[in-house]
């Protein structure tokens, strides 16, 4: 692999001759990521309580746009190592309809070998916790398509109880 994206921006990887070296930045740029991504879900949750600000429909233009902006800045053409087979794995989030989701694909990009024992583990145990965080991405994105099938229903009826249900967002969505 030639370049990997690095917030929006490529940087060339072709100069690494160390595979350590290289799986060290591999796992440097994921826990860049992941915190941002931690941080990304608080600021959207927020803006979903602060709803009753807005009225429906500008409030799901205003969420449609910030929500792409963030995907496009963190996570277009992102590809990772994602198994011992080394190949890579683009993920995409998509909105659609005022529901989020994410996606993986698998892109057939050929294969990386890595000859020393310390990379390859290296290597495994980011892939192990890259796992664990999809899963725990899922787990998020279904319960803000939860939190929003119900708050436009408290939207739309303009149900003054908002202020007591906000207090939900902590035990329903563990950031």
């Amino acid at each position: 692999m030639d370049y990997l994206p690095v917030l929006g921006e490529y940087q060339s990887y072709s100069g690494y001759t160390d595979n350590l070296a290289y799986a060290k930045e591999l796992d440097h740029i994921v826990n860049f990521r992941v915190s941002k991504l931690k941080a990304a879900v608080v600021d959207i949750t927020r803006d979903l309580y602060d709803a009753r600000n807005y009225d429906l429909h500008s409030f799901s233009q205003e969420v449609n746009v910030r929500f792409n902006d963030f995907v496009n800045k963190m996570f277009a053409n992102y590809s990772i190592i994602t198994s011992m087979g080394y190949h890579f794995e683009i993920i995409l989030f998509e909105y659609k309809r005022g529901t989020m989701k994410l996606t993986k694909k698998y892109i057939p990009q050929g294969e990386v070998y890595f000859n020393d024992a310390a990379t390859r583990a290296m290597v495994y145990f980011t892939v192990k916790r890259l796992d664990k965080l999809f899963t725990e991405i899922m787990d998020l994105v279904e319960s803000l398509n939860n939190e929003w099938e119900k708050l436009k229903v408290y939207v739309t009826r303009g149900v003054s109880e908002m202020d007591h249900q906000s207090t939900t967002v902590n035990k329903t969505i563990p950031v």
